[in-house]
């Protein structure tokens, strides 16, 4: 894909609370990725030591256990008017037609869900004809089990229940797990927003993409004209990718320098190369690259683990730059150039490094 696609492409930055709000439910709602997340076990810990167990039983009866319910609303954010704080979010929120509400949460405007299921059986299935709520669940992604679960938790409610509860929800994690925590995290993505914003003025928008999505070849796509960035603390080091309309919604883990750091402390790359390394079956898996580029499903095939062990592993191996997501169908994966080659070079500069 050549350049002008590129230059046709326009792109946001936005460091809006309210979309950090909606991602720390998302990373609450995926336990399965507990090992991947940088914010570790402690994290979810002190989620459940700090939120009422009534509110965590209503998060997964609301949502199955399933990240993607709270994803969704992400485009919500998005049409919500600036400033687009938690509070402003919640005012827009109740405005929203509650048939729509509904309809976003699942996953109606996505082409992710569209291409699964047409669009009249998801809006049939929303409005409550039973008949095709059957054939959504049939065809909706029925191996994934938490979406699935979702679902069945979704359909049978009408949009005016789905909406409070929706509200209620939102309501409560605001004051109980996210507002205790919105002046530490804020001013780390106003930084990389900044960042960010800072290198748009001088390079491309596909030089802007390599920054902000590591790992990850983005390739244009037909009937994609915008694409929004979300710069997140939660979901470190994950990239999680979404569309709306017309519209690509990329949250991505903000940059290392981005966070701040005791003097003398490690660079937190240097951090996430170590770690990288420091496991035999990352190893086998970069050793395994080095032959050609591989899907994920072939690489657990080789390895014989489930494809969740294996993209725990290659998430790490992406954020630490060794290993890259090529565009295409299907993703394959392929070693990055160099790659672990850095870490000499990392490791000499921080021991050369004065502060102590």
């Amino acid at each position: 894909m050549n350049s002008t696609s590129f230059e046709r492409l326009s792109i946001e930055i936005d460091p809006s609370p309210a979309y950090e709000f909606i991602l720390t439910l998302c990373v609450y709602s995926d336990p399965a990725g507990i090992e991947t997340y940088e914010v570790g076990k402690a994290w979810f810990k002190s989620i459940r030591a700090q939120a009422s167990p009534d509110l965590l039983a209503a998060v997964e009866r609301f949502s199955g256990g399933s990240d993607l319910v709270w994803a969704h609303a992400l485009s919500l954010v998005y049409e919500s008017p600036a400033p687009r704080d938690v509070p402003a979010f919640l005012a827009h929120l109740q405005t929203v037609d509650p048939l729509e509400v509904r309809l976003r949460l699942l996953g109606y405007h996505v082409r992710y869900f569209r291409r699964a299921t047409s669009p009249e059986i998801i809006a049939a299935a929303a409005a409550g004809n039973v008949e095709a709520q059957r054939h959504f669940m049939s065809t909706s992604y029925p191996d994934d089990a938490a979406w699935q679960t979702a679902l069945r938790r979704l359909l049978p409610l009408d949009a005016d229940i789905t909406r409070d509860r929706f509200l209620d929800i939102l309501h409560r994690w605001y004051e109980e797990v996210f507002r205790p925590r919105e002046a530490t995290l804020l001013p780390i993505l106003r930084r990389d927003a900044g960042q960010k914003g800072a290198l748009a003025q001088s390079v491309s928008p596909r030089e802007v993409l390599d920054a902000a999505l590591p790992g990850v070849e983005y390739v244009p796509e037909p009937g994609i004209s915008r694409i929004l960035l979300i710069p997140s603390y939660v979901i470190r080091p994950q990239i999680h990718s979404f569309e709306h309309h017309e519209v690509k919604i990329f949250a991505f883990p903000v940059a290392d320098e981005s966070l701040t750091a005791e003097p003398g402390a490690p660079p937190p790359h240097l951090l996430r190369l170590l770690r990288a390394l420091a496991d035999e079956r990352r190893l086998s898996i970069l050793k395994r690259l080095t032959a050609g580029n591989y899907t994920l499903q072939e690489l657990a095939s080789h390895f014989e683990v489930g494809n969740t062990t294996l993209l725990h592993h290659l998430v790490i191996l992406r954020s630490a730059g060794l290993v890259r997501l090529k565009a295409g169908t299907p993703k394959r994966y392929v070693l990055t150039p160099q790659g672990a080659f850095r870490l000499s070079s990392l490791l000499e500069e921080y021991l050369r490094d004065g502060s102590v």
